[in-house]
């Protein structure tokens, strides 16, 4: 008899959280959800052995680290999807089959963070869309099931919180292969119960996790204490010697989510630049558009690259940590947003603490702090990786 797709609490507080961050209205949302649901099927295709790893997400950065990590490790296989369009019959089937999952939607109970548990009841609709997306889960689910994993030995995913990697996970658990997550970002402390962040170390899927540093891997542990933690680092991060150019200011942006303090952070940096004559170049998240910003076009530029500037100003984005231990000066814009604790010297908010911070560059190292978040780059972690995945 075929087992039985469950599903977990985490998957249902994912989608929820997805629709609660979605800006399109809930008509938009419900038919997204059916037509994913009823037009997509997905493939697999690899020849999962050792070492077997998938990024579901087509970004650049995440697909580069996934790759570094597992660089170094001998026997190792990488899959690839593909999505078909066309109609899903056995997700049709499934939706009428599987009305128990539209019932588990009813009442959802969020990570309890503080000493009270918060109760949610998503409305009629929202329960739909999550309904579909948790049936789409299933299909991939057994996508996954048509692969042949007799030769895997591990089964590494870059954050078992997303769809795919969450069905895939739990495949291998299933089946009684080594499920390891990867840590894909910095996850922000004490930001509460109502975003994304918290269900990256609640109630994780994965077996072990392979963690960036010292101060993640606490964080995990609170949430699940019999959770194998290793502390590998990011094999993507080397430190160079910049050729820095004094007249060019950079700006690490942070999520679409916080437009206002990306905009707030660009309004000061602006007015800086204007009165000390130099230049401003933003980087902005892979998932925002420059055309939801405004800025003064004789002074700013847009760029995914800024290594020539001669310091980057950031919110809260794992880009602070990166550039400073890669040898970059880095200036944290300060907010109502929790964050890691940092040097008072780097923080401003206003435009005379940022000229404060700047004439006091060469007083402060942060480079014990940047180790706690992020403990091994480059080579050094790279057989971290090697050594944790091939155990």
């Amino acid at each position: 008899m075929k087992k039985k797709i469950e599903t977990f609490k985490r998957d249902i507080l994912y989608q929820y959280y997805s629709i609660k961050a979605n800006q399109s209205g809930m008509s938009s949302q419900v038919m997204h959800a059916f037509a994913k649901m009823l037009l997509k099927r997905y493939k697999y295709i690899g020849t999962p052995q050792g070492v077997t790893y998938y990024v579901s997400l087509e970004r650049k950065d995440y697909q580069n680290f996934m790759d570094s990590a597992v660089e170094k490790v001998s026997e190792k296989s990488k899959l690839q999807k593909q999505v078909d369009i066309c109609i899903n019959l056995q997700n049709l089937a499934m939706m009428f089959r599987r009305t128990d999952v539209f019932a588990q939607t009813k009442v959802i109970a969020l990570p309890q963070v503080g000493d009270e548990e918060t109760i949610v009841k998503p409305s009629f609709w929202e329960r739909v869309v999550i309904f579909f997306n948790l049936i789409t889960g299933m299909g991939i689910y057994n996508s996954f099931s048509k692969l042949d994993f007799s030769q895997a030995k591990k089964i590494v995913v870059l954050g078992d919180v997303w769809q795919e990697e969450s069905m895939l996970m739990q495949y291998a658990n299933d089946r009684g292969i080594d499920s390891v997550t990867c840590q894909h970002a910095l996850f922000i402390p004490g930001i509460g119960n109502s975003t994304y962040d918290i269900l990256n170390m609640w109630m994780v899927k994965a077996e072990t996790a392979l963690l960036w540093g010292q101060y993640t891997e606490e964080q995990y542990r609170n949430f699940n204490p019999n959770l194998k933690c290793e502390v590998c680092g990011n094999p993507t991060i080397i430190e160079k010697k910049y050729h820095e150019n004094a007249d060019i200011i950079g700006i690490a942006m942070d999520l679409p989510r916080m437009h206002e303090y990306n905009q707030k952070m660009i309004e000061i940096v602006e007015s800086y630049a204007r009165n000390t004559s130099k230049k401003v170049r933003l980087r902005i998240h892979p998932a925002d558009k420059k055309e939801n910003y405004r800025v003064d076009g004789k002074i700013c530029e847009f760029s995914s690259n800024l290594d020539d500037s001669f310091f980057i100003v950031a919110h809260t984005t794992t880009m602070i940590f990166t550039y400073l231990l890669s040898g970059k000066k880095v200036l944290k814009f300060k907010s109502d947003i929790p964050f890691f604790p940092v040097d008072k010297n780097m923080v401003f908010d206003t435009l005379d603490d940022l000229t404060k911070c700047v004439n006091y560059f060469y007083n402060f190292d942060c480079s014990k702090m940047a180790k706690n978040e992020i403990s091994y780059i480059g080579e050094e972690s790279a057989f971290k990786y090697k050594e944790c995945l091939e155990n």
